[in-house]
């Protein structure tokens, strides 16, 4: 018994299956995430190393080198990117899709293990996430007591609330300093004492110490020893005695008894200055143009970014109660905002489709009863969809939403044509169960045909790499489980309800004008479709000639990675100078705040100076904040041509705008086009990546151009006289460790709090005054064993000023130089990365080359795998319905309206001016499967009249009369349903209507040439075709077709 059968003998289990689909459905819906896009976890691990002092050269061979030929080695490891500052080291390890990352990060840990760094850097740390991301949230924190009180609350107050918030991964520090135990030396003081800075670094590195020491067990009890040689306060630290070179005779005197002079002992008070202080300030933040701290909340893939958000909301709601008078946090910067609004208007436009479609159903049908019964598939498809979703671990993103707004149109036409069948044969004289019986059994092959080619189009998608992948595997898997269920819901619960409530009742005057409407455009088709059929070939030549020709507007359309959205914000990094001060970089920046805040545009700016996790002192990011969309009369865009207007004032100002919209698509810097250049002479990537960046500019194609190739840092080197310090019996260790304490401000240990119980480095570091000039350096003294006191360095080496690095980048082990840009305003995506490739391959020399990366490489990718979706979906298509039709040539004639859906889509998007972009190629990989469905309808109908006998001009002329009504009907609904996300209504509009105008323009076309094309087509084809076994053909007479006759009856069902 088939389900259909049960569904109609025991409606009872039906109602109860359609009903516990869309309860467990909405109980799904009510639990599922939300974001922006699908939270597609980037497999990225990142490395970083601190070594305080280093430049990027040193941290290249000592650091670097050794991490990269141990972590290439990691299993599944696709790329690894390393860049090196003043500093710090970042590694950045990128695997492919399905590479476990736990297993990945555990792996890597490994390995690091095994690597033996120098004692002065610090331990190596990885993090399982790309510290690249943008944040959701940037909070910023003001306060009118010293900035390092600021800095202390937060550390014990702040920032530990906001990591503990499920589903926070990491916060950014803007304006932030470590606290440290900082021991200030004042370098005449040592020289009068015979003192060099080494003796203090000794005198730390064995007097404060802490170290367990055992245990000691008795008959009942057990201790454990631990000796407590760490001073537990900047106090007790300055009263750690060292040991006197000098002439003791000049130490203060205590007490006098015998004749003997008895000196007190020097302490680290008696000539450095202990305080619990900060690291240098290598970074600043403003909010509004007045110093505060900000801290920037990543979120961890696979959590709900709303929910993060939120739950970020409340801890600052629940701070702002409890902070000390004077103190106070706010959100300058909230990217979740446009998420939510974005998603939410994506929903409305969801629902919006539904009443579309209803109404358009009502119309065709022109009866409330039957409009009900087939718009029941909505509720039950869409509802069980959210079920699936729910478990497929997806959330409400773009992609997911998108889906089922497209599907809306489509999940109403198995309902459609199984009760139109239905209605034709109750027409005939059938009553109510038995008309139902019939009618879904000979409707059930269309429909499970034309379903199962659209399920089959997005089976290629499984085979897709990378994020464009994961995106395509989203929206396939939503809008496939849409489809399942309404074919499930046309088979089961339609013919169900038919069978029930179907009753003869006479039309009322609208539907007879209805009917008699379609009547007489059925008339009319059929009229015009017979000389079409005398004629198949011209109509098969001329329709391919116009295919042909629309096939000239692919060079006319923008390509691109995906639209930019106005979210109301822009990222600017900018950048002073090379070797430019914190100072001179806050005040450059300063103008470019008042400029902003007087804008009337513009509602918070958030600045940080320094960057993060290791920045330079020259650049700087800014959060720019809009006004609400409504309430502005510029969009963003504009926006940021004017920002770029009065940056160009400055000529030291160089900047980069950031597309946030499209910023989660890469891992990268967030540029339009991100160019990596490699070769093996860094010096000849410098020259020919300034030559690239000339060109590119010369085209007017590009802005914002830039590179993170930094040369021009001004450095002091120090040269060693190797002889003098041999005959000095002085080691060139003794001399570099002399100069990183007193200069590089070397980590002397840790110290515990007494009052907050947490470990700080203790750092020693001549005061700020006496290491302000190259000169200072050779100021210093070094101790000599020959001499038996100290020499001054001067003696023993001398400086030279140079220029070097300030940033390395390595990729894959060698070294790159990334070219950034981004592409001008109304330009093509696509032609401007092709020019940009095009430069540089004439510019490389051999042996040099050049690699998209960043949203560059993730367009390729995106467009290099649309041609073979679109290819494996084709050819998975065909060997479904060869199988289904159990022929080769049906197929065939089925895809001829595919070439035209593919006219209607090019034609929709050049004359609304839209892209081909990630969203429109989607809408063309759907087209492939709902354009054949039309074709699916009469291709079967053709079939089936055959194999009653009739003719094969009667059964085209037939087919197309009985088949008219329902193609038109499904190809308005899924018009209809594409209609809401096509107005660009609301947040969000710019990705929605690319993809809506793909679908109407190529069901619109394809419905038309499908109507005069498939017929002729199939004429033509199937005379290749053996005929069946016991057909042959019939004349034609008005009482057969009166009898197959769609439209014979005007009475209603009630």
């Amino acid at each position: 018994m088939r389900l259909s059968e049960i569904s109609i003998r025991r409606p009872v289990f039906a109602w109860m299956l359609m009903t516990s689909l869309m309860f467990f459905g909405g109980i799904a819906y009510l639990r599922l995430g939300v974001s922006q896009l699908p939270d597609v976890t980037f497999p990225v691990l990142t490395v970083v190393v601190t070594w305080p002092g280093a430049d990027p050269t040193v941290l290249e061979h000592e650091v670097v080198d050794p991490l990269e030929e141990v972590l290439i080695s990691v299993h599944g490891i696709k790329n690894v990117e390393s860049t090196l500052r003043q500093g710090v080291a970042r590694i950045k390890l990128e695997f492919y899709m399905d590479r476990d990352m736990d297993a990945a990060l555990q792996e890597a840990y490994a390995k690091i293990q095994s690597v033996k760094l120098p004692t002065d850097a610090d331990r190596p740390r990885i993090y399982k996430i790309n510290q690249d991301e943008n944040p959701i949230l940037w909070l910023s924190l003001a306060w009118d007591r010293p900035y390092k009180d600021l800095i202390r609350y937060v550390d014990l107050n702040v920032r530990d609330k906001f990591l503990l918030i499920p589903g926070v991964g990491d916060i950014q520090l803007g304006g932030w300093a470590d606290r440290n135990l900082r021991v200030w030396v004042d370098r005449e003081k040592l020289n009068r004492w015979q003192l060099s800075i080494l003796d203090i670094q000794n005198t730390l590195a064995s007097q404060h110490v802490q170290v367990p020491s055992g245990y000691l067990e008795g008959s009942e009890n057990e201790y454990s020893v631990r000796f407590m040689g760490e001073a537990r306060s900047p106090q007790e630290l300055a009263q750690i005695p060292i040991t006197v070179r000098g002439d003791i005779s000049t130490l203060p005197v205590t007490g006098v008894g015998g004749g003997v002079v008895w000196s007190a002992p020097l302490h680290i008070g008696d000539v450095a200055q202990v305080e619990d202080g900060l690291m240098d300030m290598r970074r600043l933040s403003r909010r509004d143009g007045k110093q505060a701290l900000s801290l920037g909340i990543q979120k961890l893939r696979g959590y709900n970014e709303i929910e993060v958000a939120h739950r970020v909301r409340q801890v600052v709601q629940e701070l702002n109660k409890t902070l000390p008078p004077g103190m106070d946090i706010k959100i300058s910067y909230d990217a979740s905002r446009f998420t939510e609004l974005a998603v939410r208007e994506t929903e409305f436009t969801v629902v919006l489709s539904g009443i579309i479609t209803a109404v358009v159903c009502l119309l065709f049908l022109a009866s409330i009863n039957s409009t009900l019964n087939v718009i029941f598939a909505i509720p039950t498809s869409i509802l069980g969809t959210f079920l699936v979703i729910y478990f497929m671990g997806f959330t409400l993103n773009y992609f997911t939403l998108l889906a089922l707004s497209l599907a809306m149109g489509i999940v109403v036409d198995d309902a459609i044509m199984v009760l139109e069948n239905i209605v034709r044969h109750f027409h005939m004289g059938k009553n109510s169960t038995q008309a139902a019986l019939d009618g879904t059994g000979q409707i059930r092959f269309a429909a499970m045909a034309t379903t199962l080619s659209i399920v089959a189009v997005f089976a290629p998608v499984l085979f897709v790499g990378g994020v464009i992948g994961r995106f395509l595997f989203q929206f396939g898997i939503t809008i496939c489980s849409a489809i399942l269920l309404s074919l499930l819901e046309a088979l089961t619960f339609t013919p169900m309800r038919c069978a029930q409530f179907l009753r003869h009742a006479p039309d009322g005057a609208f539907a007879k004008r209805v009917h008699g409407l379609f009547d007489r455009f059925a008339q009319a088709y059929a009229r015009l479709l017979q000389p079409c059929l005398k004629h198949p070939w011209l109509i098969i030549t001329s329709s391919g000639i116009l295919f042909l020709f629309s096939l000239t507007l692919f060079p006319k359309l923008h390509t691109e990675l995906a639209p930019t959205q106005d979210v109301g914000m822009i990222l600017l990094r900018v950048h002073t100078p090379v070797g430019s001060s914190l100072q001179y970089t806050a005040q450059k920046i300063k103008a470019l705040e008042d400029f902003l805040r007087a804008q009337p545009y513009v509602d918070k700016v958030l600045t940080a100076v320094g960057g993060y996790y290791g920045g330079e002192t020259n650049e700087a990011n800014m959060f720019i904040t809009l006004v609400p969309r409504e309430k502005r009369t510029v969009t963003q865009t504009e926006a940021m041509e004017r920002i770029r207007t009065e940056v160009k004032k400055d000529k030291e100002l160089r900047v980069l705008a950031i597309d946030l919209s499209q910023a989660a698509l890469s891992t990268k810097h967030g540029a339009n086009l991100e160019l990596s250049l490699q070769g093996s002479d860094y010096e000849v990537l410098r020259h020919k990546s300034q030559e690239i960046m000339r060109r590119m500019e010369q085209t007017g194609l590009f802005v914002d151009m830039d590179t993170d190739f930094r040369y021009g840092v001004s450095e002091v080197h120090l040269i060693p006289d190797r002889e003098k310090a041999n005959l000095s019996n002085v080691s060139m260790l003794s001399i570099a460790q002399t100069v990183g304490s007193a200069i590089g401000g070397m980590r002397q240990g840790q110290y515990t709090h007494e009052q907050d119980i947490r470990r700080y480095d203790v750092r020693l570091r001549l005061v700020p005054s006496q290491w302000s000039h190259p000169e200072d350096v050779v100021r210093l003294n070094v101790w000599s064993a020959y001499a038996g006191e100290p020499i001054p360095l001067q003696k023993l080496a001398h400086i030279e000023l140079a220029r070097g690095l300030v940033t390395v980048t390595r990729e894959n082990r060698r070294r790159a130089i990334t070219l950034y840009a981004n592409v001008k305003p109304g330009v093509s995506q696509g032609k401007a990365m092709d020019r940009a490739l095009h430069i540089c391959q004439e510019v490389l020399p051999a042996g040099y080359q050049v690699r998209p990366t960043g949203i560059s490489q993730t367009t390729q990718e995106s467009f290099a795998a649309f041609p073979m979706t679109l290819g494996l979906g084709f050819v998975v298509a065909y060997m479904v319905l060869a199988a289904q039709f159990n022929s080769f040539l049906h197929p065939v004639t089925i895809f001829v309206a595919l070439p035209f859906s593919l006219t209607g889509s090019l034609l929709a998007l050049y004359l609304t001016g839209h892209s081909l972009n990630l969203y429109s190629g989607i809408g063309m990989i759907l087209l492939m499967g709902i354009a054949k469905k039309n074709s699916i309808l009469l291709v079967d109908f053709f079939n089936t009249s055959r194999a009653q006998g009739f003719s094969l001009e009667q059964a085209i002329l037939q087919g197309a009369r009985v088949r008219l009504r329902p193609i038109l009907m499904t190809s308005l609904a899924t018009v209809a349903g594409a209609i809401p996300p096509a107005l660009g209504l609301g947040p969000g509009a710019e990705v929605r209507v690319p993809l809506a105008v793909v679908v109407i323009g190529g069901v619109s076309v394809a419905t038309f040439f499908t109507l005069f094309v498939v017929p002729c087509v199939y004429r033509v084809l199937v005379r290749w075709e053996r005929r069946p076994p016991g057909i042959s053909p019939i004349e034609e007479t008005p009482e057969a077709l009166e009898h197959e006759d769609f439209a014979a009856s005007s009475e209603g069902w009630d």
